[in-house]
């Protein structure tokens, strides 16, 4: 389709918007064999629309002024996120898919809204204050860089060239900034596929030959014995005191891992492929039976969100694309989407599945960050194995106790209880605020009731400022305390608070605790 005709299109014959664009062109193609995955691909067909349209709902729409034409204004936060210009990957898939022209609009502001954080050396700032952290421009590229691969149809030549310009300096910033070591390793293990995209989009093979470079340098932030992703920490290669290196779940699955797995894919790196799948099966433990990442260890925790992480795009790509490997890899690309759906409402993603109930508003950072990988996923539908929910996942049939001596943190199982207890202690950088620790009782789950107890930092603080939604009201940790909880199913708890004794008595499950807090006594 040359460039302009999607416009062009909604004056034929009379049809004009009206009639969904995609349905049109298939009328006029020959049939084709049914598509693969069907249930999953309409579940994440139907809630990438559902969160395109949210996002339009809070889009602001001012062209007389730039400072705010095509921002996403976040219910939730004081902030703007200056991330939101991501969008305009995921609106301009849904403008292809559908044929409606308002999606196009929305995702041409989206991203025309860049010009309020464009620096001078081709990066974006993070937030409004130029001062902001820049780093976060390798995931404004690949957003930029998708939308050019897949879409560049649906623009015209000027704008075309000039997206193609912008994302040629913002290339050139990362190209110069990234190394292995630059910070966290999600951001050039997330360069390792980005740089690799760029070069194909603007036919650098400079770009190409660094992706590479750091393909190969971020074999060596795989964990033995389980292959666990490290360099979540401040530097990326410390250590705890007890010699731990910094995990963080949350990171690993929904960004890091999925841009390695893409890469690996393309340049059938075989060898990045094989350390992949272990790495995978490694992190699949942690998924809990309802689709819930269990982070409450991660040395990033405070971004922890239940479902993954705050401002991350999602797991589907890493664990959808390698089901071929392990059909469980489907099975969580499929339940993580199922939970995502359960905690959106009016078209937003809420930060966790209580939101509604708690009636908290959603931030928007988390629809327009996992929007993106929705369409991804749809973008290489044809290219996918099989996706469904036939195997499962292994924290459902688990029963025991597994240790990751990486971690000094073990997950239990036995009969519907699942928990896990930690002793992991490396931290993000130094400050007052951590994961639980200590062997601490940090995730408590009942397959017939669900979450049951999740660890949080004792103090809740904004270690991202930026990223971080600000609690309503007066948060207070939930300290030892005497309290009896008689579950629906018929299990007593007793809450913990420093010692665990977990054992079995009368057939059931029981956690006791003891507390020292004269308040808590009465």
């Amino acid at each position: 389709m040359e460039r302009k005709a999607f416009i062009q299109l909604s004056t034929i014959g009379g049809i004009g918007l009206t009639l969904p664009m995609a349905s049109w062109l298939n009328s006029c193609s020959p049939k084709t064999e049914p598509t693969h995955s069907a249930e999953f691909k309409k579940l994440t067909f139907d809630l990438l629309k559902d969160w395109c349209d949210g996002m339009i709902r809070v889009q602001v729409l001012d062209p007389s002024d730039t400072k705010v034409h095509g921002m996403l204004k976040c219910p939730a936060c004081d902030v703007v996120h200056a991330r939101s210009m991501d969008a305009v990957y995921p609106f301009l898939h849904m403008a292809k898919a559908t044929g409606e022209k308002k999606y196009l609009e929305a995702g041409i502001a989206a991203f025309e809204w860049e010009r309020n954080v464009s620096l001078p050396d081709g990066s974006w700032s993070n937030g409004l204050d130029p001062k902001s952290w820049n780093g976060t421009t390798i995931f404004g590229a690949i957003a930029l860089a998708e939308a050019l691969y897949y879409y560049s149809d649906l623009l015209d030549d000027v704008r075309h060239e000039r997206w193609k310009d912008r994302l040629g300096q913002a290339a050139e910033f990362i190209y110069g900034k990234f190394t292995i070591s630059f910070t966290n390793i999600n951001y050039p293990a997330t360069a390792v596929y980005g740089l690799n995209l760029i070069g194909r989009v603007l036919n650098n093979d400079s770009y190409i030959k660094r992706s590479k470079e750091l393909a190969e340098e971020v074999k060596a932030y795989f964990t033995e014995p389980n292959c666990l992703l490290f360099g979540e920490g401040k530097p990326s290669d410390k250590r705890s005191a007890k010699g731990l290196p910094a995990v963080d779940l949350g990171y690993n699955v929904e960004e890091s891992l999925n841009s390695l797995v893409m890469y690996a894919l393309h340049e059938n790196d075989e060898d990045l492929l094989k350390l992949i799948t272990k790495s995978l099966n490694s992190h699949l433990e942690f998924m809990l039976p309802d689709g819930g990442w269990d982070n409450s260890w991660g040395t990033r925790q405070f971004k922890w969100s239940y479902w993954g992480s705050r401002t991350t795009d999602g797991c589907q790509p890493a664990f959808g694309m390698m089901a071929h490997k392990n059909p469980a890899l489907g099975t969580a690309a499929v339940r993580s989407t199922e939970l995502l759906r359960r905690c959106t409402a009016d078209g937003l993603l809420h930060g966790g599945i209580h939101y509604l109930s708690h009636e908290i508003k959603p931030c928007v950072h988390h629809t327009f960050s996992h929007s993106k990988n929705l369409a991804v996923m749809l973008d290489h539908w044809d290219h996918l194995p099989e996706i469904n929910t036939t195997a499962p996942l292994p924290r459902t049939t688990a029963d025991g106790i597994k240790y990751f001596p990486e971690l000094d943190t073990n997950l239990f199982a036995r009969g519907d209880w699942r928990g896990t207890v930690t002793a992991y202690d490396a931290i993000y950088k130094d400050g007052h605020y951590r994961q639980a620790t200590g062997g601490a009782l940090s995730v408590l789950y009942h397959n017939r009731v669900g979450l049951l107890c999740a660890a949080s930092m004792a103090i809740y603080k904004l270690v991202e400022p930026y990223n971080q939604q600000p609690n309503p009201g007066k948060i207070l940790p939930l300290p030892p305390v005497w309290k009896h909880l008689r579950t629906m199913c018929g299990t007593a708890i007793y809450l913990i608070g420093g010692n665990h004794d977990l054992r079995r008595y009368r057939g059931e499950n029981t956690v006791k605790c003891k507390s020292t807090t004269q308040e808590h006594r009465k």
